[in-house]
Order: C-alpha cells, then sequence, then structure tokens
C-alpha cells in the first residue's frame, strides 16, 4: 500500500493511493488497484481504507470458493499425515489409497473450485461406479471418503457457503440387472424333442437339468451313487 503525490500530464496536483493485497493461505489469489488525482492526503488515506476493504472482501471471496478438489485432497493428506493431527490416524498406504481413489472417480472435478462442486456432480461419480459394475460396498466407501475429506475442508473454512458435501444425501443403488429368460413349457419339450431326434452330446444333461431343476453346480458335483434306480430318486448334496 502507498500513497503518494501525483502529476497529471495536463500539470494537475494531488496524491496518488496504490493497494496490493494477496492472500496468506492462497498466495495465487493476489487483487490491486489504484487510485490517482485526489485532492488532498486526508482524502487519499480515506480511499485507501475504503479500497482495503472492498480487496479484502474480494480476497475472503476468493479464499472460499477458490480451492480446488485437488488442492483440498492434498491439504487433507498433508494434515492427516502431519504431527498435529491426533483424532485418528491413518498409515501412509491408507492416505495413498484415498487419494488415488479420489484422483480416480473424482477426476472431472480435481481442477474446479470444491465449493462449485454440486450433488448432481456427486450422483455423476456413483452412476459411474454402478456403470463400471462395482459392489455397493466400494459405492460406499467412495462416497464416505469424498464426505470425509470435504466435510473436513468445511469445518476447516477452506470451503464456504457450503454446508453439505456434493453426495451428501445420495442413496446407493445397484444397477439392475435383467433377469435371465426362462424357457415356457411348450419351449422345454420342443428343445427336449429337437435334441434327442438329433442324438445331441448334451440331450440327456439338458433333460436332466429341466425335468430335476438342478443348478450347474449340483449337476457337475453329481455322482452315480447319489442315484436311486430302484426309488427313481436322486440325492442332491
Amino acid at each position: 500500500m502507498a500513497i503518494r503525490e501525483w502529476s497529471g500530464p495536463n500539470g494537475q496536483q494531488g496524491f496518488s493511493v496504490y493497494v496490493n493485497l494477496r492472500s496468506r493461505v492462497m498466495p495465487n489469489i493476489r487483487f490491486q488497484k489504484r487510485v490517482v488525482g485526489l485532492p488532498s492526503q486526508s482524502e487519499a488515506i480515506r480511499v485507501e481504507r475504503v479500497i482495503v476493504k472492498e480487496l479484502s472482501m474480494k480476497v475472503a471471496h476468493s479464499e472460499g470458493h477458490g480451492f480446488t478438489w485437488r488442492m483440498i485432497i492434498d491439504k487433507w493428506a498433508s494434515f492427516v499425515e502431519g504431527p498435529h493431527y491426533y483424532e485418528r490416524r491413518y498409515s501412509p498406504s491408507t492416505v495413498e489409497d484415498y487419494i488415488s481413489m479420489m484422483k480416480r472417480w473424482t477426476c472431472n472435478w480435481l481442477d474446479r473450485p470444491a465449493s462449485e462442486i454440486t450433488r448432481a456432480d456427486g450422483r455423476e461419480v456413483l452412476n459411474r461406479i454402478i456403470i463400471e459394475g462395482r459392489s455397493k460396498a466400494f459405492q460406499k466407501r467412495v462416497k464416505n471418503t469424498i464426505n470425509m475429506i470435504y466435510n473436513w475442508a468445511i469445518e476447516e473454512r477452506m470451503i464456504r457457503g457450503v454446508h453439505h458435501s456434493p453426495v451428501f444425501g445420495l442413496k446407493i443403488t445397484l444397477k439392475q440387472e435383467k433377469r435371465p429368460e426362462i424357457l415356457k413349457i411348450d419351449e422345454i419339450r420342443k428343445l427336449l424333442h429337437e435334441a434327442k431326434a438329433q442324438k445331441h452330446d448334451w440331450y440327456f444333461v439338458w433333460a436332466l437339468a429341466l425335468l430335476t431343476g438342478m443348478r450347474n453346480g449340483e449337476l457337475y458335483a453329481l455322482r452315480w451313487e447319489d442315484v436311486d434306480f430302484e426309488n427313481e430318486t436322486t440325492v442332491i448334496g
């Protein structure tokens, strides 16, 4: 900040004010402003105070909205691995797994301001996990990790103006699997009739499966001693 005497191009005399403010927590955030042609030093001091207040608000706003999700992840990792963290100790491998998980599944968030990531973004991540066939337990693990890191950043005031993580309240779901089609009785008769007529190698296997209802594993485990020819019964298991 500086107040100096000022001379204009046409011989005007007065004072100029220059204010340069940089964020202490995010050095890349910087605002500056200059005003010239002020009639007196007292007026220059008054204007300087107004500018300082204006730029301070801009810095604070940018700090609240400026941390990217990548920066949040890195700061969380540094915090939990630091000497002043006592709540819960994480092994280096666990922290590395969490970071890898976030960079894998929230890759589209990494360079966006964390405060601007929405529930729609959170739902997109969970849907992608479903589409790629991962388990319900894995979906829950990713969701819990996002909640943990994001909520920590809110508590540390790195994310402002937001009260919940992007996945807060989203339900864990599983991809609906298409049920296998089951043959109707007339289709079963036709299959077995044609298989027997053509002396198909699998006729007896299909007949046994369809007429007993045994599953693949049970058919595979079936032995001659399991068959009671006299009473026409089969012992399964």
